[in-house]
């Protein structure tokens, strides 16, 4: 496969697939998802995957101007309806 195999960072893998000069790319579900042209046909298996290097917190600033707004927001993100959008995006709700 070494001849095949193109080496490129981060989202230009896509891009190689969108515009034709790639079969396969292997890069973050958001990148793909985002990409018209491409096709997410699913995660690589759980063992060959590094899922805590992809964890994300939200907190709020003690100097924050409006803290009830990003309390809010944070709050949002934890609902049912922000976990279809989360999925839509190519992420896994936590």
């Amino acid at each position: 496969m070494k001849p095949k195999t193109k080496l490129v960072p981060g989202a230009e893998s896509v891009d190689l697939v969108a515009n034709g000069e790639a079969e396969i790319a292997i890069v973050n579900t958001p990148v793909i998802v985002s990409k018209p042209g491409v096709e997410l046909v699913g995660p690589l298996p759980a063992e060959v995957q590094n899922t805590t290097d992809f964890v994300f917190f939200a907190g709020v600033g003690a100097s924050a101007k409006e803290p009830d707004a990003a309390k809010a927001l944070i709050q949002y993100f934890q609902a049912p309806d922000a976990a279809r959008i989360i999925k839509a995006k190519g992420m896994e709700p936590g």
